[in-house]
């Protein structure tokens, strides 16, 4: 019977993941969009963002827009990956910025854009 009680424990403590028990706790994320220069039909800005969440937003006439994500990982410093493409008055496309390739952030946290 000790056995089976022994081999029980060690087949519950192996299925716990790190052996605490703990899981990370739900973290929020969030890109906000200043859209104070936007107009109709431009200018206009997209953001979009591929790490640490997938997100995208458009920039609106003369509005703070935000999205925002709730990602399962622990809080810290993660690598950011993000692009803006710019649209001039008329609506047409007048270029792109991107994070560089050691650009991280804070999460949870956030990123502020204006367009």
């Amino acid at each position: 019977m000790s056995r089976l009680l022994l081999l029980t424990v060690l087949a519950v403590a192996g299925c716990s993941g790190d052996g605490t028990g703990s899981k990370p706790t739900p973290v929020r994320y969030s890109i906000y969009v200043d859209g104070t220069n936007t107009g109709t039909p431009g200018p206009y800005c997209s953001v979009s963002m591929s790490t640490p969440a997938f997100l995208s937003l458009t920039s609106q006439p003369q509005v703070l827009d935000s999205v925002v994500a709730q990602l399962t990982v622990k809080a810290g410093r993660y690598p950011v990956s993000w692009s803006v493409d710019y649209f001039n008055s008329s609506g047409g496309y007048n270029g792109t910025i991107s994070s560089g390739f050691n650009d991280s952030t804070d999460v949870p946290g956030g990123m502020y854009f204006y367009c």
